[in-house]
């Protein structure tokens, strides 16, 4: 639940500076692939998450795990500095089983009162993922994340 308040502050925050009119920072394209052990990792949603004030950015992975990133419109990347990544699933899951909070199922459907988690939790707590970042005013923005069942 934490993961997704995270992706609504950020879509918010940014909202709620283009509404004032206000002059918008400098951003600077961002994309990159999402992987499970090798494997493209489709539908999740990747946030970035300033480690400094400022304005965080997410985007949805593709059914190739690729991902752009958005701070203020769509696609429009990522103010220059350091993050800590997260990784949750596009789509919560399912009610009434063993619920691994923020994790998906990644299609199919679960036994009755079973929760078959599609990765670790841990990759949507900013403090546990150990995904970091840093975009770049003059650099490719190009980011690669492989997770792992582990």
């Amino acid at each position: 639940m934490l993961e997704r308040s995270l992706v609504a502050a950020t879509v918010l925050i940014g909202a709620t500076m283009i509404g004032c009119g206000s002059d918008l920072p400098e951003t600077f394209r961002s994309t990159g692939s999402v992987t499970l052990e090798g494997k493209p990792l489709p539908s999740v949603i990747v946030t970035f998450i300033p480690k400094k004030n400022g304005s965080g950015a997410s985007g949805t992975a593709d059914q190739q795990g690729k991902f752009t990133l958005s701070t203020f419109s769509p696609s429009d990347g990522v103010l220059a500095g350091d993050y800590s990544v997260t990784i949750i699933p596009k789509d919560p899951p399912p009610m009434g089983g063993d619920s691994d909070p923020g994790i998906g199922t990644g299609g199919g459907s679960p036994k009755p009162g079973r929760y078959t988690p599609r990765f670790p939790s841990r990759y949507g707590m900013p403090e546990e993922s150990g995904l970091k970042a840093t975009v770049e005013a003059k650099g490719k923005n190009v980011f690669i994340f492989d997770l792992n069942r582990k």
